[in-house]
């Protein structure tokens, strides 16, 4: 990718979750987002077509930046205890519960749903071919195996990321693997 539109949506990226760390996402319009960045309407326009989806880049950049990339789980998957990456991962959500609350608990914002979604499924799919798991051992399709795994993780982490007050992410983690290792993968 040119630098200069990586630069510019990493700018877009960081003001929004700026301001959505100072206001509910909500109210937060693509006008705001480009003042906050120092770019033009007509360039946040050339890079996303929504709010929505610039959400989910930003939330897909953060958490790889941070170090909690949940596409380098593949390889770390055995064991009773979670692996680090996922603990890093919770960590991050909750270090951005706000955020996170939006994107995994507010309708309207299917994009980042879906973007974690489909990185996951994508995972799940890596991780069990790792791991010699045949997709035909319940004569179900290896993509709807994937897709089950992946909603259970987004359903167990939505769970925990909307409990107020926020339990530890540690605690989280344990709760996720626990859920994830029900599956065998």
């Amino acid at each position: 990718m040119d630098r200069r539109v990586a630069r510019t949506r990493g700018r877009l990226q960081e003001a929004l979750l700026e301001l959505a760390r100072e206001r509910a996402y909500g109210d937060i319009t693509v006008s705001d987002v480009v003042a906050r960045a120092g770019v033009n309407r007509s360039s946040f326009y050339e890079h996303y077509t929504d709010k929505e989806l610039l959400l989910a880049d930003a939330l897909d950049a953060a958490a790889s930046s941070s170090g909690a990339d949940l596409d380098t789980v593949v390889g770390q998957i055995d064991g009773p205890a979670p692996p680090p990456v996922l603990v890093d991962y919770l960590r991050h959500l909750a270090e951005n519960a706000a955020v996170y609350r939006t994107a995994l608990i507010s309708p309207g914002v299917g994009p980042a749903i879906q973007s974690i979604g489909a990185r996951l499924t994508s995972n799940v799919t890596r991780a069990r071919a790792t791991l010699g798991i045949p997709g035909d051992t319940v004569a179900v399709p290896e993509a709807v195996i994937a897709a089950g795994q992946a909603g259970a993780f987004i359903g167990a982490v939505s769970a925990w990321i909307g409990m107020e007050p926020l339990p530890p992410a540690d605690d989280a983690a344990r709760w996720v693997w626990t859920v994830m290792r029900s599956f065998h993968i």
